[in-house]
């Protein structure tokens, strides 16, 4: 996302700009990606069923706002990228990212300039630029703290970014560490025996009646409300 803004704010300013993305395309952290079968390693932390924990209208650029008609106030993932994809569009940005390129050094020279060393399937190319920005995020790697006897556990221990369905965990008692909205929407939806959740601080998680519905237009109206009160109690908790 940075990248996509920063690109347009330079086009806008006059300058020629390139992004080099990784990835084979836009969206970040809110494409989904499945892990590496063989690694286990993804980029992304996306998972099915996500929702932004901010609503529409504070969450799109001012710019380019999401159009009501088209975006539900809270979006899943997506839509996001759908609304990323139309953002390019309008701006033209497309034609200025190479796709599947890695930027392997970064190197200044006198004078201030920028000698950049990048690889892609063609191999690998350096180029010399007046100006770097460094927009690739912070989320691509998993912080996994150790606790006391994760040695010894027997069962699955994994982090959020690389949990992607539910299915896996049906029928299992499960252990969810943190109430963060990762740690509360990510909550395996089939029927589970026991969820147990850990939090380090006080936080409260509401109970729900039947009578505590969501907004006709929100993404989340079908589902058990004792997962749809997990999920708003993430958004607001106390």
């Amino acid at each position: 996302m940075s990248g996509l803004t920063t690109l347009k704010e330079c086009l806008a300013a006059g300058f020629e700009a390139t992004i080099f993305e990784a990835q084979g395309h836009i969206g970040g952290q809110w494409q989904y990606t499945d892990p590496d079968p063989v690694t286990g390693e993804v980029h992304s932390s996306i998972y099915q069923g996500i929702i932004f924990n901010s609503c529409r209208d504070t969450s799109s650029f001012s710019d380019f706002p999401m159009d009501p008609a088209s975006y539900s106030v809270y979006t899943g993932h997506k839509q996001f990228v759908q609304y990323l994809h139309e953002y390019a569009k309008f701006f033209n940005l497309m034609s200025h990212i190479k796709f599947s390129t890695r930027v392997m050094k970064c190197v200044q020279l006198e004078g201030g300039k920028w000698e950049i060393t990048s690889s892609a399937e063609e191999g690998a190319k350096t180029g010399t630029y007046d100006a770097l920005f460094a927009c690739t995020g912070h989320n691509t790697t998993p912080f996994i703290p150790q606790f006391q006897g994760v040695a010894d556990f027997k069962g699955q221990f994994i982090h959020s970014h690389v949990y992607r369905t539910p299915g896996a965990f049906e029928g299992k008692k499960v252990a969810v560490i943190g109430v963060g909205s990762s740690g509360i929407s990510s909550i395996p939806q089939p029927s589970l025996p026991f969820i147990y959740i850990s939090r380090s601080c006080g936080h409260r998680l509401r109970n729900c009646s039947s009578s505590q519905r969501a907004p006709r237009d929100h993404p989340e109206r079908g589902l058990d409300h004792t997962t749809l009160c997990l999920r708003q109690a993430s958004r607001g908790i106390r």
